[in-house]
């Protein structure tokens, strides 16, 4: 009887530690899933960022080359469509242009980007050029 006894104990000890190996596990493989979903999403987090600073950085250059040939140039909202980007959402661009006085000499530029523009997670971007752009006024006619 003994021996028996022993028997059934073995295995209910073997079933214990299955069933603590096998809650591990899950545990294990819950932690790794969560882990691969958080460096998907920062993936995705860094990539609209630098999608968002790089359309700030291009407005501003926008804003430099449109007031070297139009000096009357006050700012625009650019709207950049969703195929033209490379991760499929469109971003939109805020260009403003201050000019002293009445003079068609820039005071100021401010851009702020957001993209994407479709998301409720949009991230913005801003860039200026707070002095004046003696550089620009000499290429202005």
């Amino acid at each position: 009887m003994n021996c028996s006894f022993s028997g059934r104990s073995r295995h209910g000890a073997i079933l214990v530690a299955v069933l603590v190996v096998a809650i591990l596990a899950g545990f294990f493989g819950l932690h790794l899933a969560q882990s691969i979903v958080r460096e998907y999403r920062l993936t995705q987090l860094h990539r609209d960022l630098a999608q968002c600073q790089l359309l700030a950085d291009a407005g501003l250059d926008r804003a430099f080359a449109m007031v070297a040939t139009d000096g009357g140039y006050r700012g625009e909202t650019w709207s950049i469509a969703a195929d033209e980007l490379s991760a499929g959402h469109s971003g939109s661009v805020q260009i403003e242009v201050q000019h002293q006085g009445n003079s068609m000499k820039v005071k100021s530029i401010s851009v702020v980007a957001r993209y994407p523009v479709d998301s409720p997670r949009s991230i913005t971007a801003k860039r200026s050029w707070p002095r004046p752009l003696e550089t620009l006024s000499a290429l202005q006619p």
